[in-house]
C-alpha cells in the first residue's frame, strides 16, 4: 500500500513537471510567431539557392527590425538556417548583407 501512495507521488510530480515545462515553451514558440514569420516567408525564395545576397535584400528591413527591437525571438526563429548545413556561415553572411556588423554569436550566445 505504501508503495502505491509513492508511485502515486512519483506520477503527480512528473505531470505538474510535464505542465511547468510545456507552459514554458508555449510562450517561446507563440513569440517565435511574431516576429519571425515574415522573415521565414520573406527568405524561403533565397533558401533553394543558399541565400544569395538579391533575395535576401528585400527581407532585411524584417531581420534589422527583429534584431533591434525583438532580439530573443529572432534568436529562437533563427534556428531554422543555423540547423542547416554550413547554417552559422550562411547566417552571418546573411547578417551582413543587412548591415548588421555583430555575429550570430555576438547576437544570440
Amino acid at each position: 500500500m505504501n508503495q502505491s501512495k509513492t508511485f502515486m507521488k512519483m506520477g503527480s510530480i512528473m505531470v505538474v513537471t510535464i505542465l511547468l515545462l510545456s507552459l514554458h515553451i508555449v510562450p517561446s514558440s507563440a513569440q517565435v510567431d511574431t516576429c519571425w514569420t515574415p522573415i521565414a516567408a520573406c527568405l524561403e525564395p533565397a533558401k533553394a539557392q543558399l541565400y544569395p545576397s538579391a533575395l535576401v535584400m528585400p527581407c532585411c528591413s524584417d531581420i534589422t527590425d527583429a534584431v533591434d527591437n525583438e532580439l530573443t525571438c529572432f534568436c529562437l526563429g533563427a534556428t531554422d538556417i543555423i540547423s542547416q548545413q554550413n547554417g552559422p556561415t550562411i547566417f552571418n553572411a546573411i547578417l551582413l548583407t543587412c548591415g548588421i556588423e555583430e555575429t550570430l554569436d555576438v547576437l544570440c550566445p
